[in-house]
């Protein structure tokens, strides 16, 4: 919010005498700053009403490299720096999922890949069909990774793993 605040103030007090690049950025910085405070807000709510049970689920059948093409989109910002190599799987085939629910995964997943990665390198998304468990999706970076010895906590809600990880902004989810 500060981040905003502060571009939009520099913006508004003095933008008509900065550079049409200067203007341009200050806009750019907010934007991307609004849309991860919507992201954080979003992901705090949506973990309250998967804990108090007061989420319904709206599962359909969807095809996995529209919802990938979808969060994408959305973040495409984030992933300026980065090479998103994707290999959807088989396109004609459709998943059961709660569509909403699938690309907020997704977006968290690529939103701690690039948080976490090195500019300029790879994350990859491979889907692919198993006889045994069904249809998987693969996020990987090649960032630092995950401590062995953390592993065990990385689906703790708010965890930061690492003492840098609070230099990074993000709400641990």
């Amino acid at each position: 919010l500060a981040g905003i605040i502060g571009g939009l103030s520099v913006y508004r007090s003095v933008g008509s005498r900065l550079a049409p690049e200067r203007r341009a950025e200050l806009i750019e910085s907010a934007f991307e700053e609004a849309q991860r405070l919507d992201s954080f807000i979003t992901n705090i709510l949506d973990m309250t009403r998967l804990e108090s049970g007061k989420i319904d689920f709206h599962p359909e059948w969807q095809s996995m490299a529209h919802t990938i093409a979808q969060v994408g989109k959305r973040i495409q910002h984030r992933l300026k720096r980065r090479e998103l190599v994707i290999q959807p799987g088989p396109s004609d085939i459709e998943i059961y999922m709660d569509v909403m629910m699938t690309q907020q995964v997704l977006q968290n997943l690529l939103d701690n890949a690039c948080k976490y990665t090195p500019d300029g390198t790879r994350i990859e998304i491979r889907c692919s069909l198993d006889e045994r468990q069904g249809f998987l999706c693969h996020v990987r970076d090649y960032g630092p990774g995950i401590p062995e010895d953390k592993l065990g906590q990385v689906f703790d809600k708010y965890a930061r793993l690492q003492k840098e990880d609070s230099q990074v902004a993000g709400t641990g989810l």
